[in-house]
Formats: C-alpha cells, sequence, structure tokens
C-alpha cells in the first residue's frame, strides 16, 4: 500500500499548489475578456501556443530528461552532472533564439510583439529545467509552491498592468514575463541549485544519454501541438481571430479539468518512474487509471451542470457562444489525459520512440479533421476535432502499451460514462435556467449511482492513506 500512499500524498501536495492557481486563472478571464479584444485574446493565446512548440525543439526536450535521470540516479554527484548538462543546453539553446531574432524580425513573426515572444521563451526554457529539476530531487512542496508564487505574481501585474496602466496585450505578456523571471529565481534558491551547476561536472558521456532519451520527445512534442496547438492557425486560417479568441475563452473551463490532470500526472509520473521495476505493476497502473477516469469524467460532469450559466454571465458579449465549444474540449481533455497517462509508460521504461510513434497518428487525424471540419461547422469544427485526435491516440497508446505493461480496462463503464455525457451535452443546446440545471444534475446522479461502488473504494482508499 505504500505507493499508493505515495502516489495519493504527492498528489495532496500537487493539489495545494496548483488547486489555488488555476482557480485564479480562471477568475482573471472576464478580466481579460473585458480589457482585451477578442483579437488582442486570440494573439495571445497564439504567443504562449508558439511557445509550447518551441520550447522543446530549443531545449532538445532535455528537461524531460533532468526530471527522468534525477529520479534513477540519487548521488549528489549524479546530479550535479544531470544539472550542469542541462544548463549548458540551455545556454546555447538561448544563444541560437539571440541569434535568430533578427531574422525572425524581417519576416514580421509575432510582428510588434516579437521581443516579448523571445524573452518569454529563454525565461521558461531555464525555468522547465528548473522545475523538472525540483521535482526529480524530491522537492515537491517546493515544486507546489511555485506554481501558487507565479499565478499570484501574474494575477497581481495583471491588474496592474490592465487596470491601472491600460497597457492591453504588452502589459499581459510583461506580466507573464516578469512572473517566469520571478519563479526562475525562487526554484534556484530552494532547490540550492548553485551547489549543484558547476563546469566541472559537464559530462559529455552523461549529455550522451540524456539526449538519446530527450531526442526521442522532440518530434512527439511537435506532434502533440500538431494534436492541441495548432488547431488555433486552422481556426484563424478559415475563420479568423476573433473566432480564435472564442476557442481560447472556452478551453478556460476544461482548463479547470487540466487542474486535476496536471495535479494527478505529476504525482503519477514520479511512481511510475518509482515502480518501473516492480512485479505488480500492470496491476497498480490498472487499478490507478480506472480511479483516475472515473473521477475526470465525475468532475466534468459537474462542470457542464455550471458551464452554460457560468459563461452566459461571467464574459463580455463578443464570447458568450463560447459555452457550445466546451463539452467538445472537455472530452478532449479527458482522452487527452489517458494518452499522457499511457504515455508516463514509454518514458518510464525508456522507450521514448514509442511516444512519438502513436503521436504521429494522432497528429494525422487532428490535421485531417481540421482541414475537414473547420470550413464546414467553424469553430465548432476544431472543437470536435480536437476530441478525435486525442482519443484517437488514447486507442493506439493502449494497444501498443500492452506489452509493456498489460493495463486491463472495463470498456463497458467507459461507454456508459461517454453515453452520459453526450446527454447532458445534447440536454445543453434545448434547455436553459433551472430546468436545465436540474436536467444536469439528475444526469450526474446517475453518474455517482452507477459508480457508487468505485466510488466508494476509492473513498476507503484515500482515509486508508490519509
Amino acid at each position: 500500500m505504500e505507493k499508493y500512499k505515495k502516489l495519493i500524498m504527492n498528489s495532496v501536495v500537487f493539489a495545494i499548489g496548483n488547486l489555488g492557481s488555476k482557480i485564479i486563472s480562471v477568475i482573471m478571464v472576464p478580466l481579460y475578456t473585458y480589457f482585451l479584444t477578442t483579437n488582442e485574446y486570440g494573439q495571445v493565446d497564439l504567443v504562449t501556443t508558439a511557445i509550447s512548440l518551441f520550447l522543446p525543439l530549443a531545449s532538445l526536450a532535455v528537461g524531460q530528461a533532468v526530471i527522468r535521470f534525477a529520479v534513477s540516479r540519487s548521488a549528489k554527484n549524479d546530479r550535479k552532472e544531470i544539472f550542469s548538462n542541462a544548463i549548458a543546453v540551455a545556454v546555447v539553446a538561448s544563444l541560437v533564439i539571440i541569434l535568430f531574432y533578427p531574422l525572425l524580425r524581417y519576416f514580421h513573426f509575432f510582428d510588434g510583439i516579437l521581443i516579448y515572444f523571445t524573452l518569454l521563451l529563454i525565461f521558461q526554457l531555464f525555468g522547465d529545467i528548473l522545475s523538472q529539476f525540483t521535482r526529480g530531487i524530491g522537492k515537491v512542496k517546493e515544486f507546489a509552491i511555485n506554481g501558487i508564487l507565479t499565478t499570484f505574481v501574474i494575477a497581481g501585474l495583471n491588474l496592474y498592468f490592465l487596470i491601472y496602466l491600460h497597457l492591453g496585450i504588452d502589459g499581459y505578456l510583461l506580466s507573464m514575463i516578469i512572473a517566469a523571471v520571478v519563479s526562475n529565481i525562487y526554484l534556484f534558491i530552494v532547490t540550492k541549485s548553485f551547489r549543484y551547476f558547476s563546469l566541472q561536472a559537464l559530462n559529455k558521456e552523461l549529455l550522451k544519454v540524456m539526449l538519446r532519451y530527450s531526442i526521442p520527445l522532440i518530434p512527439n512534442s511537435i506532434m502533440w501541438w500538431l494534436i492541441n496547438g495548432s488547431t488555433r492557425y486552422f481556426i484563424l486560417l478559415f475563420v479568423g481571430a476573433s473566432a480564435n479568441g472564442i476557442f481560447a475563452v472556452a478551453n478556460k473551463i476544461p482548463s479547470v479539468l487540466s487542474i486535476a490532470t496536471t495535479i494527478f500526472s505529476q504525482a503519477w509520473q514520479l511512481s511510475a518512474f518509482e515502480e518501473n521495476d516492480s512485479k505488480d505493476k500492470s496491476i497498480f497502473y490498472t487499478k490507478v487509471f480506472k480511479n483516475y477516469y472515473i473521477i475526470l469524467f465525475l468532475f466534468s460532469s459537474l462542470l457542464l451542470i455550471i458551464n452554460k450559466q457560468l459563461v452566459t454571465y461571467t464574459v463580455s458579449t463578443g464570447f458568450k457562444d463560447s459555452w457550445k465549444l466546451v463539452p467538445f474540449l472537455l472530452l478532449a481533455a479527458i482522452y487527452k489525459s489517458f494518452s499522457g497517462y499511457l504515455g508516463t509508460t514509454y518514458t518510464a521504461v525508456m522507450e521514448t520512440k514509442g511516444v512519438f510513434t502513436t503521436t504521429v497518428y494522432g497528429a494525422i487525424v487532428s490535421v485531417v479533421a481540421n482541414f475537414v471540419l473547420i470550413p464546414l461547422f467553424g469553430v465548432y469544427g476544431a472543437g470536435i476535432g480536437t476530441f478525435l485526435a486525442f482519443f484517437f491516440t488514447w486507442l493506439l497508446r493502449l494497444k501498443d502499451t500492452k506489452r509493456l505493461v498489460g493495463i486491463q480496462i472495463d470498456y463497458k463503464e467507459l461507454f456508459v460514462l461517454n453515453g452520459i455525457f453526450i446527454i447532458q451535452t445534447v440536454i445543453m443546446h434545448y434547455f436553459n435556467g433551472i430546468i436545465l440545471i436540474i436536467a444536469e444534475t439528475l444526469c450526474f446522479v446517475v453518474m455517482v449511482f452507477y459508480l457508487r461502488k468505485t466510488i466508494f473504494s476509492i473513498i476507503r482508499l484515500i482515509l486508508r492513506n490519509k
């Protein structure tokens, strides 16, 4: 039971670090939609999406190697070499980014806000290494605190820059840059990283091993971006920047679900690495996944109850239709989480090529779906395409990882949960007000009743390991 206890305890710590920050991010949405136009909000979303693409390219995804090797190599000298190698990669990457700046400016890449994009990319590059190293050496509490600190800095600066100084998109991006700097300084201090970095600790052979692990994750990140991030550019191409702003706002409610998935994935990654050589890891994977998807569907069902009212009364007029997108994006977030869960299997056994292979096919589905569905259904086609891509990726990984862990799935239960979710989505389009809330709540009650045995077992597990 020790492994379940550790997973639960790490999840609780990460929950403390993420709940406050994520909730504040959602609360800030009305502020953003009031002080930023749909076009400006769309631009911000494009910047953050582009960074998610360029970050693994620039860093060679070395941050992923940092956490994996730091967990498996606990000796201080080993961790010193791991951290020093990663920082060296980040320094070289930063110099390359700076050298490319004039070229990007010449081609009007992010015209007018390129400097913000460049600085944010560099600071997040170092931040990724520092945060992964923090987790890898077991400082999960410090990692969690960093999440709260970063969000409070962003929120506070946004209030000042947007409301008091009226800086618009410049103020929003500037607050993100300052928050990234504060985060890096905090992590550097709490991990005492100055003790781990040394030019003498640079190890060429270890660096080769780390890059052999991380480099296959680069194309995987690109493919993941094609599934998740390129949708914004297809919307921009076929519909326009304003529609991209609506898509970005619609993503905010599914981002609440990401609170749960981020919390869990951070804890699960550590448990998967530590339990990789366990004889009963198949049972461990199966039991944890069953509890995981039940919690996700229950949480998503609750979000659907408040979705329409929340969006209608908290955002400005130009964004009100975004509630129609939310169910598709919620379902996409669920299956993205499922894919991520199985993706950890590949990194745990250090078969990172498998992550890339399965993601390629998902990316192909995403691109084809966007080309077909967005011209037909507009921004709503993007939501459907996003779901289809993640669902297909999960199916592929489920089949492929059976040779690695042999996870067992209750397909009947999953079918029922998806069915109730779809019924809630249909109800949302035909009813309003108190009738809508009652109907959605009844669906949630049905789901709880159907899952009652498993819910009780989850509660007993948590209480037993409290």
